[in-house]
C-alpha cells in the first residue's frame, strides 16, 4: 500500500500519456502481488466462519461394524409428533460411522441387536435421535437406563415389550420427551406416577395395556402438556375416566373398544374444558343420551363408530347438539345404510 502512495503522485505530475505507461509499467508490478494478497486474505476471513460452521453442522453417529442395529430414517422437517407414522425417508443403517447434520430429525427403529446390548446408546451423541420405535424388548429391562442418554428424543414407541414398571419409570428422566406410545406391554401405571417431571409431554397411546385406575386416580402426579390420549383395547372403565381429569389441557381423546366404559363415565368430560375433538369406538356400554349429556360442552367434533344406534336416535343426537360436528360409520344401522355428518378436521 505504501508504494501505491509514492505512484501516485508520479502519475499525477507526468505530463504525457507514455510517461502514465512508463510509471505504471514500472511500478504496478511490485504493488499488485500484494494487493491481491490483501484481498484473497479479506475473503479467506470473511469466508472463515461460514466454513467452519458447515463443518460443525456435520456430526457423526458411531455404531458397532459387526451387524446393524436399526434402521434410520430421515424425518421431515417440523414432524409431527402426534401421527402414528411421520413421514420420513430412509437414510442409513444403523451400523458403523454415519454422518448426518445438526439439523437433521432422525428416527431410529431399533433392532434386536440393540436390545441385546444396550449400551451401545450411551456411546451416541444425547441428542443423535429425536425417535426411536423398540419392538419385542425382553423382560430383562436393561435397555432403560442406557436410553436415558438419549436426552433430545421427543417421541418413543414400545410394542409388544416384556418389561415392567420399574423400569419404564427411567423414561421420567427423559426431559424432552413429548409422546409415548405403549402397545401390547406389561406396563400397569405406577412407573407413570413418575412422568409428573415431564412437563413436555405432550401425547400418550396405550393398546392392549392393563392399566391400575385406582393407583393412578390416587397419585397426585399431573400432566399439564397433555393434548392428546389414545386408548385402544385396554381395561378402561368409569374409574379409569376419573383419571383424566390429571389433564387439564387435553384437547383430543379417543376411546376404541372400551366396552366398560359408561354413561356415568363419559360424563367426566364435561370438566375438561380444552376438550375439542373425541372419538368414541366400540363403546357398547355408551347410548345416545351418554353422548348428548356431553351438551354445552367444550367439544366441537365427535367420531361414533361401531355403535348401533338408530337413525332416529341419531337425528336426536344432532338436535340436541347442534353445534358439534358429527362422523357416524357404523355400516350397517339398525333401520339402513351408513349415514355421514360433517366429518372431524
Amino acid at each position: 500500500m505504501s508504494k501505491l502512495v509514492i505512484i501516485l503522485p508520479k502519475l499525477w505530475k507526468a505530463n504525457s500519456i507514455a510517461s502514465v505507461i512508463a510509471i505504471a509499467y514500472t511500478v504496478l508490478p511490485s504493488i499488485i502481488p500484494s494487493v491481491l494478497a490483501a484481498a484473497l486474505s479479506t475473503s479467506l476471513c470473511s469466508a472463515l466462519p461460514s466454513i467452519a460452521a458447515e463443518t460443525q453442522q456435520v456430526r457423526t453417529i458411531t455404531f458397532p461394524e459387526d451387524r446393524s442395529y436399526g434402521t434410520i430414517i430421515k424425518l421431515e422437517p417440523n414432524w409431527n409428533i402426534f401421527v402414528r407414522h411421520p413421514k420420513g425417508s430412509f437414510f442409513a443403517e444403523a451400523r458403523g460411522k454415519v454422518q448426518y447434520s445438526a439439523k437433521d430429525a432422525l428416527m431410529l427403529s431399533a433392532r434386536f441387536p440393540l436390545t441385546d446390548n444396550p449400551a451401545v446408546m450411551k456411546k451416541l451423541p444425547a441428542d443423535s435421535f429425536q425417535y426411536i420405535t423398540f419392538l419385542n424388548l425382553p423382560a430383562e429391562d436393561k435397555i432403560f437406563e442406557p436410553l436415558t442418554h438419549l436426552t433430545g428424543l421427543r417421541r418413543i414407541d414400545f410394542q409388544e415389550g416384556e418389561f415392567q414398571d420399574k423400569a419404564f419409570a427411567e423414561l421420567a428422566k427423559l426431559v424432552n420427551l413429548e409422546a409415548i406410545s405403549v402397545r401390547e406391554c406389561f406396563v400397569t401405571g405406577d412407573s407413570l406416577t413418575h412422568f409428573g417431571v415431564l412437563k413436555k409431554l405432550r401425547a400418550m397411546v396405550w393398546k392392549k395395556v392393563a392399566l391400575d385406575w385406582k393407583l393412578l386416580n390416587q397419585s397426585s402426579t399431573v400432566f399439564p402438556a397433555m393434548a392428546d390420549l389414545q386408548f385402544s383395547d385396554t381395561n378402561l372403565d368409569d374409574e379409569g375416566m376419573n383419571w383424566l381429569e390429571k389433564m387439564p389441557n387435553l384437547r383430543q381423546l379417543s376411546i376404541d373398544g372400551s366396552s366398560r366404559v359408561t354413561d356415568r363415565g363419559l360424563l367426566i368430560l364435561k370438566k375438561l374444558k380444552k376438550l375439542k375433538k373425541l372419538e368414541l369406538k366400540k363403546m357398547k356400554a355408551v347410548t345416545p343420551k351418554g353422548i348428548m349429556q356431553l351438551k354445552g360442552g367444550s367439544i366441537e367434533a365427535i367420531h361414533v363408530g361401531d355403535a348401533n344406534y338408530t337413525q332416529l336416535e341419531i337425528k336426536q343426537i344432532k338436535d340436541a347438539m347442534p353445534k358439534v360436528q358429527f362422523l357416524f360409520d357404523k355400516k350397517k344401522m339398525k333401520e339402513g345404510t351408513m349415514e355421514i355428518f360433517a366429518p372431524l378436521h
